[in-house]
């Protein structure tokens, strides 16, 4: 029962404690967010880097990189938001740096109405509506 509770207890910190709010970086002027890990396999290794997230000043994502162990990029993601604050453009990159995938969503009055899906030479492959109904 000791071994349960401590194993909870754990998980309950691990996610308390990813990283700062919106409101914190946003107040704190935090432009960027490097996050480093240490395996335990054999003992603490060295630190590694496995994610980088930039912010613009309002503390939202607007870059978010993460890598492997040995340093390569596993995935690389930009974010462009509106004046609402809501994402209506997320490019995904590889690992040069060039566009692989682009969705760009719309929204009527702060409501999401369509999401477009680009492929790496910006050629429209899917297009996703949105319908709403109400009481």
């Amino acid at each position: 029962m000791k071994n349960l509770t401590l194993i909870v207890l754990l998980i309950a910190l691990s996610l308390t404690s990813v990283g700062q709010d919106k409101k914190t970086i946003k107040e704190k002027g935090i432009t960027e967010t490097k996050t480093y890990e240490q395996r335990m396999e054999k003992g603490l290794d060295d630190k590694f880097l496995t994610e980088v997230e930039k912010y613009d000043e309002k503390g939202r994502t607007i870059e978010l990189k993460v890598t492997t162990q040995k340093g390569d990029v596993d995935s690389w993601e930009k974010y462009t938001y509106d004046e609402d604050g809501n994402v209506v453009e997320e490019i995904q990159l590889d690992k040069q740096g060039k566009t692989k995938k682009r969705i760009v969503t719309k929204y009527k009055n702060d409501i999401k109405i369509s999401k477009e899906y680009f492929d790496s030479e910006n050629r429209l492959v899917k297009r996703k509506t949105y319908e709403y109904k109400y009481d």
